[in-house]
């Protein structure tokens, strides 16, 4: 008797050859296909190498037809034409493939790496010559993706790769100079800061640190954009939606440098911002404190917007170098090599470390040697300078990242995520995903309170608060980190709120009542500034504030009394134990501070994460 089959193949037929010879889904897709539409783990479903063999055995036809000697020579010809013009992979790809050349990735990347026009190779520059033989789709795959130069030029697997002979070390009199250097910018620095001569360092530079926090800028215009943020109390992600619609409004007023505006249009560019935007509305109200500052910075920042316009018209690509020079992707990664190559025999650092005469020694014993570059140079072409700079600028990262990621200890540069009072420096990912949002979105009315259910209170509230209602949980916006204001009314016009109700009474009394009821006592607190907080100028370690309601919004209100227009990252409550000792607990809601509150009595105490304000 026969062993019965693995699997049923009977009633599958025509779903594989509609995904497989129609749809051109590879065998893995089809695998998870079947896992996703019959759920079935994909454990339990057969191998790729099975539906290969499957394949074959229904007679399938091939989903690329074989190309005749002839055409793989017109094929190869036409990407190695594209390739020479320093077009990218995929728009080559897609350029044969609309020519009506049905090739797909497998054969698209046979070709290249056949005929030498593989790209990424993780030793340095190293030139990618025609192979004879294939390998895998893995394989290929692991070059393409991670840049893995696992194959010789024949290729065949290589044998692990021997270490490069060492560069010869420095020679005593080079170090001293070198070390002799570093003390003289270090000299020079302290010297340009105490005659004002030199802008503050806000992050490290070189080797040299960065200076004292509190060190003012020499002019308003020097003000950080970090500290913009704080004088603006901007998010991240509001900072980055602020930019892209300053953008657009100097994209259609023409704007494109402050000095060269006409009369009156750069402040009316300002005004329409503001107008535009409710954040900045509010922010910039003739009511509010401090708005010579708030004006300064935003002029800091839209005066950026404008810098980071004009110099985007001017940056070119390596591509676009490699055009202007006549140089084919290989060339150029054979002339940066050989810079590469006087940076290690150099022992290379920094430009800052070197000094610029030993880089420019450098680049022009690189340019000799190479007839393209000589030609290029004595041109005096400004552009064929910008490509001939790029590429050395090229050599030069690659080579400092080369020598970081074998020994991190070597970085020369000072990264620092959080060096100002505001929310730091935007990341990459909020760049990309808030500079696509639309001004409507930001216009959006932020949530009521009829919009957000309240949530149930879990834990009993201390003693002395009892009676008393908690307000009901709103999700905080952007708007609600400046104080409400009515535009319409002068504010002394505006009626007062009613004074909070005994805590006997377990409902609010009727407006006719109160006016006959007293304010509770509120509690005397302790609070101290966290040293992770971020406040321009100088704030005291330790003040009193007072906690006039058991609620994080009261919180909020007596832990930045003594700052102006600051925020509450963070809190946590402090309480001290018999034995001298102190735990600190973390307080995010309502019902938390109840706890705390109970469980510290009467001395409650503090410790606050203060953001975005100046004292």
């Amino acid at each position: 008797m026969p062993r019965p089959k693995k699997y049923d193949w009977d009633d599958k037929r025509d779903v594989c050859y509609k995904l497989y010879v129609e749809k051109h889904y590879s065998a893995q897709n089809i695998v998870k296909y079947f896992a996703e539409h019959f759920n079935i783990p994909i454990s339990e479903l057969p191998g790729r190498n099975q539906f290969h063999a499957k394949f074959r055995e229904w007679g399938f036809p091939p989903r690329t037809p074989r190309f005749t000697a002839e055409e793989e020579v017109i094929i190869t010809a036409r990407i190695a034409e594209l390739f020479n013009q320093n077009l990218p992979a995929t728009e080559i790809h897609k350029t044969v493939v609309n020519e009506g050349w049905e090739l797909d990735d497998y054969y698209f990347r046979k070709f290249r790496r056949k005929n030498g026009m593989m790209l990424r190779a993780m030793n340095g520059y190293q030139y990618s010559g025609p192979t004879k033989r294939g390998r895998s789709d893995e394989d290929e795959d692991a070059e393409d993706e991670a840049g893995e130069d696992a194959t010789a030029d024949d290729g065949s697997r290589k044998k692990p790769r021997l270490e490069r002979a060492q560069p010869a070390p420095l020679s005593p009199e080079e170090i001293a100079r070198r070390e002799q250097r570093k003390l003289d910018l270090e000299a020079q620095s302290n010297q340009l800061l105490q005659t004002r001569k030199r802008r503050r360092r806000i992050r490290g530079f070189g080797h040299l640190p960065a200076d004292a926090p509190d060190l003012p800028p020499r002019y308003s215009s020097e003000t950080s954009l970090d500290e913009c943020k704080a004088y603006l109390q901007l998010t991240n992600e509001a900072y980055v939606q602020l930019r892209s619609q300053y953008e657009n409004i100097c994209r259609e007023m023409g704007i494109i440098k402050m000095t060269l505006c006409a009369e009156g249009q750069w402040q009316a560019s300002k005004d329409r911002l503001v107008r535009e935007n409710m954040h900045l509305s509010s922010v910039l109200h003739p009511l509010q404190p401090e708005l010579e500052k708030r004006a300064n910075a935003l002029n800091c920042i839209c005066s950026d917007v404008t810098k980071r316009m004009r110099n985007a018209t001017k940056k070119i690509t390596i591509a676009e170098a490699n055009n202007m020079l006549g140089l084919n992707p290989n060339d150029s990664k054979n002339l940066r090599r050989a810079m590469y190559e006087l940076l290690e025999a150099d022992h290379f650092t920094t430009v800052f470390a070197c000094g610029k005469e030993r880089v420019d020694q450098m680049r022009q014993e690189w340019i000799d040697a190479s007839p393209v570059l000589t030609q290029a140079v004595a041109g005096g072409d400004k552009d064929m300078m910008r490509a001939v700079e790029l590429l050395a600028k090229d050599a030069r990262k690659r080579y400092c990242d080369d020598q970081t990621r074998k020994d991190p200890s070597k970085k020369q540069w000072q990264k620092t995520n959080h060096y100002g009072p505001g929310p730091g420096p935007a990341q990459g990912n909020v760049v990309n995903k808030d500079a696509k949002k639309s001004t409507t979105e930001a216009a959006a009315p932020p949530a009521t309170q009829s919009q957000v259910p309240t949530p149930k209170r879990r834990f009993p509230l201390p003693p002395s608060w009892q009676g008393i209602s908690a307000p009901e949980f709103r999700t905080s916006t952007i708007a609600d980190m400046v104080p409400p204001i009515n535009f319409d009314l002068d504010p002394l016009l505006l009626p007062t709120h009613a004074p909070p109700w005994p805590p006997t009474m377990s409902e609010p009394p009727h407006a006719d009542q109160a006016q006959s009821v007293q304010p509770t006592a509120a509690i005397p607190s302790y609070f101290r500034l966290a040293p992770e907080s971020t406040v321009v100028g100088h704030h005291p370690r330790m003040w009193l504030g007072r906690l006039v309601a058991p609620n994080i919004d009261a919180l909020h209100t007596a832990a930045t009394s003594k700052t102006g227009a600051a925020t509450m990252v963070r809190a946590h409550g402090v309480v001290k134990n018999p034995d001298g000792t102190e735990d600190s607990w973390l307080v995010e809601n309502d019902d938390e501070l109840a706890v705390y509150l109970g469980e510290a009595g009467e001395k409650a105490t503090f410790s606050v994460v203060l953001q975005g304000g100046y004292a």
